[in-house]
């Protein structure tokens, strides 16, 4: 009887316990084809009506990730990718319903994630630990960031190559358009490219994050996880070589000069300075950067800021020399995760505290409800307990009252 009794009380706290899941180790292979151009290349005004696009291999087989992780989209996704000789050309069909498309302008590489956009994602040196990612909003604003590590949220948003996209709604939804030279990208020079390859497409409206091959949620990854490029052959790396010169003057005239002074008997004072920027790749993955004499003059000035909070404020970096490297900077790429919350989310002071005793994604998002609040995508809030929050995570992770 006592055997049968202790049997009766640990069932429940045996059935009860919760165990975390384990990490998903299944990896899909999928590849994607690109076509070479035969004809005229096609004009980036976000329509995919020129005949090279009925050349290209559209797939269409993509996977929820958010809401229903590995469920069936609800609304159909098309991609397609053509090349030549210059560029790799990406077309998206994205199918939905036209009044349901939220397309918010605004800067390059801001707000992305309250607006409806796709991007793509290219491991182009099949390192599998770092890819370039290019995007654009149904609005046609451009998005654009590099992963320096195998990451789906570790992003330096201070990647900001000269590339080409558009886009433009109509009633079956909105058509995407990117043009990106591959003077951009960095590869081997190899005679047949196989790349990393990968494509997300977020839908505010119906909170939905879709992707050709997304890494689950249970896993930390990005490049190791993508599938593959192929029929890209016959290009080159090109010498990368870029010059930023500048030449500046001042003159000072004196009303009332005074012809005792040595210096500048004639009050007529005049100087010119001489220097720029140079930037040369030495090879497919080392780069030399060199300045003369930097002016930094040009130079936005730190924007206007009331503070109201504890917290410091860390700016971006703005001096084109030293933006973007690691050995000069304090705080990243700009943005402190405590300070970037605080300051740029209108959150409680239980919501506040949550996020600085670094507290689960899953704890937050339920205090968030029980305060009246919604989280929109919790993915990006690692980021934020790490205080390692970049701009690109806060714009996905926002709360509407």
């Amino acid at each position: 009887m006592p055997t049968m009794m202790a049997v009766l009380l640990l069932g429940p706290l045996v059935q009860g316990a919760q165990v975390a899941p384990p990490p998903d180790t299944t990896i899909l292979r999928k590849t994607a084809h690109a076509v070479r151009i035969n004809g005229a290349a096609p004009r980036i005004d976000g329509r995919l009506d020129e005949a090279a696009w009925s050349q290209a291999r559209f797939f269409d087989d993509f996977i929820q990730k958010d809401p229903v992780e590995g469920a069936a989209p609800t609304v159909r996704t098309e991609v397609g990718i053509l090349y030549d000789d210059d560029a790799i050309y990406v077309g998206a069909r994205l199918y939905g319903n036209p009044r349901d498309i939220q397309s918010n302008v605004s800067r390059r590489d801001v707000g992305a994630g309250q607006s409806e956009h796709i991007w793509v994602s290219f491991d182009s040196y099949r390192d599998r630990r770092t890819a370039y990612s290019f995007g654009v909003t149904a609005a046609g604003v451009r998005i654009d960031w590099y992963h320096p590590r195998d990451d789906e949220f570790a992003l330096d948003v201070s990647f900001d190559p000269v590339w080409e996209a558009d886009a433009t709604i109509d009633s079956a939804g909105w058509y995407a358009e990117m043009r990106i030279p591959f003077s951009q990208l960095r590869f081997r020079d190899e005679p047949v490219q196989v790349w990393g390859f990968n494509v997300d497409r977020w839908i505010p409206s119906r909170n939905e994050d879709l992707f050709w091959i997304p890494v689950p949620r249970n896993v930390r990854a990005w490049s190791s996880r993508m599938g593959e490029l192929v029929g890209i052959e016959g290009i080159r790396p090109s010498r990368r070589l870029e010059l930023l010169p500048y030449a500046a003057s001042n003159a000072r005239l004196r009303s009332n000069p005074d012809p005792s002074n040595p210096f500048n008997p004639s009050g007529r004072e005049a100087s010119l300075r001489l220097g720029g920027d140079l930037k040369v790749g030495l090879g497919p993955n080392i780069t030399g950067e060199a300045t003369v004499n930097p002016d930094f003059g040009q130079v936005d000035a730190d924007p206007a800021v009331v503070n109201l909070s504890q917290f410091e404020i860390a700016f971006d970096e703005r001096r084109p020399f030293f933006a973007g490297r690691g050995c000069y900077q304090c705080h990243g790429t700009g943005f402190r995760g405590r300070t970037a919350v605080s300051e740029l989310l209108s959150l409680t002071d239980r919501l506040r505290q949550l996020i600085l005793d670094r507290r689960s994604a899953s704890e937050l998002k339920q205090a968030a409800r029980e305060e009246g609040m919604v989280s929109v995508r919790e993915d990006a809030l690692e980021n934020v307990f790490a205080g390692t929050t970049t701009l690109a995570d806060i714009n996905k992770v926002t709360f509407v009252e």
